[in-house]
């Protein structure tokens, strides 16, 4: 049994809104002819969220043109093909995110893969193993671990958050030592439990505890029943049907969107462009870093929030080696006593049999300070966490291996969306919002319910191109 990924209330592993359009994937929602003829709308960013904006009001009848500035679709959905001999393998984006929510509404992404026959395989979040100081806690042990996650969870949304409501400055660090304090933890239990809420909460957020807000951190939802899904032949499938039949121009690098006039400028390193509408679908921090000037300024109230939202990094070492060493299963933890206090591997033995591959995950300011680091000294660093992990094992050598950097790349500078103190979730919705109905914003950080997800990029794409058809008509 693995305790990694137990919680009844953990959401995702990485790369979350509630939308009528939810149940229409691929099937446009509007006819030809929904618009001004001839009315122009500019895409900036060709990731899914884009892609999805830029699919819909082209069947809507708009003159549409998506300026990308990767030399390659997908954005943050990335799947590699070179290293491992053309086995797929995932860089960004690795799960569809579960398949059905609460109200029997499917996950679009799930749903556009079963529509196309694409090959899935189940990845179950309690297969695996669970070390401490590399030895592998016994059924009584996990069990254990399960139950004070559990326990610091309830106690978090019922009594924790209740008591501080509507308190956006207080830490996830700070309810965890009230937590010990309240419940007088053994020094072994806190440690155990900041390793459990390292591999569960700040991992999948992408942030550390010391910035993560109490407030916002659990304000998602997802489509919880049944489990994650690996595409087996790579999830760069998605933006490659999104794209079909798109005007996509790629390693245009835009530089200035200046809306002063009707006519929309949009400057770039591929010349100009004029549109009616543009929809900005650039990653939040994109946005953070200021790369994209707009003329005039956009709204305070969206400028603020960009500044207080969280941009969290989740990076992946990705290994493989000339055999498997490591127990069956898919994900491994191993307990440390310091700082991150949790490290997680997975496995791509379930969705690539005989492939050898483990994958390390890091996270917040761990992962921003290993992104600096060399490669090969990251990759010794790294190969260290699996001999203490796997302490009984002749580990051998790797034979191939990859590394993230999200938070260096200029075209995302970082992974996805967290809570950060300091942000109301109400950020979310302001930076979701409109500019004189001329402007619009698709991203999953301005998905409130599905924030940090593809389905959620997905469905704000959906979102957008809806406020563009009705805009266009006024």
């Amino acid at each position: 049994m693995n305790s990694l990924r137990t919680s009844s209330r953990s959401r995702r592993h990485f790369l979350r809104a509630v939308l009528q359009s939810a149940a229409l994937p691929l099937a446009s929602s509007v006819s030809p002819a929904a618009v001004q003829p001839g009315t122009r709308v500019v895409v900036i960013g060709a990731g899914v969220s884009g892609l999805a904006a830029a699919r819909e009001l082209h069947a809507a009848g708009c003159r549409v043109t998506i300026l990308e500035a990767r030399k390659r679709l997908g954005g943050r959905v990335c799947t590699d093909r070179k290293q491992f001999g053309g086995l797929p393998v995932e860089l960004g984006a690795q799960f569809i995110h579960g398949i059905r929510n609460g109200k029997g509404e499917v996950n679009p992404i799930y749903r556009i893969a079963q529509e196309s026959g694409w090959k899935m395989k189940p990845f179950p979040e309690d297969s695996g193993e669970t070390y401490r100081a590399g030895k592998p806690l016994s059924k009584a042990e996990d069990k254990a671990l399960v139950d004070l996650l559990d326990e610091f969870e309830t106690w978090l949304i019922d009594e924790f958050k209740d008591e501080h409501e509507d308190d956006i400055s207080i830490p996830l660090e700070r309810a965890i030592a009230a937590n010990a304090k309240e419940n007088e933890l053994s020094s072994q239990e806190l440690l155990d439990l900041r390793g459990i809420i390292a591999s569960d909460i700040e991992e999948d957020l992408g942030g550390d505890a010391r910035r993560l807000s109490v407030d916002g951190y659990d304000e998602d939802e997802e489509f919880a029943k049944g489990e994650d899904q690996c595409l087996i032949e790579g999830y760069d499938q998605l933006p490659a049907l999104l794209a079909q039949g798109l005007d996509i121009r790629l390693g245009c690098i835009v530089s200035e969107i200046d809306y002063t006039k009707r006519q929309i400028n949009i400057a770039s390193s591929q010349g100009d462009f004029e549109a009616e509408h543009v929809v900005v679908s650039v990653p939040l921090g994109v946005l953070k870093a200021k790369s994209l000037t707009f003329t005039p300024e956009l709204p305070d109230a969206k400028i603020k929030a960009i500044s207080r939202m969280g941009m969290g990094v989740l990076d992946k070492v990705i290994l493989q080696f000339p055999a498997r060493f490591w127990p069956a299963g898919n994900w491994f933890l191993n307990l440390e006593r310091t700082a991150p206090y949790g490290i997680s591997f997975s496995s791509m033995e379930a969705a690539h049999l005989g492939s050898n591959i483990l994958v390390f995950w890091h996270f917040g300011s761990h992962a921003i300070a290993h992104e600096a680091m060399p490669d090969a000294e990251l990759i010794e660093l790294v190969m260290g966490h699996v001999r203490q992990t796997f302490r009984d094992i002749d580990v051998p050598a790797p034979t191939a291996t990859a590394i993230t950097r999200w938070s260096e790349d200029p075209f995302s500078r970082g992974s996805y969306f967290y809570p950060q103190i300091g942000s109301p979730i109400s950020d979310i919705k302001v930076l979701g919002e409109a500019v004189s109905d001329r402007l619009f914003f698709a991203g999953e950080a301005t998905s409130k319910a599905y924030f940090g997800t593809v389905h959620g990029a997905y469905l704000s794409g959906l979102r957008e191109a809806k406020k563009v058809i009705a805009a266009s008509k006024d």
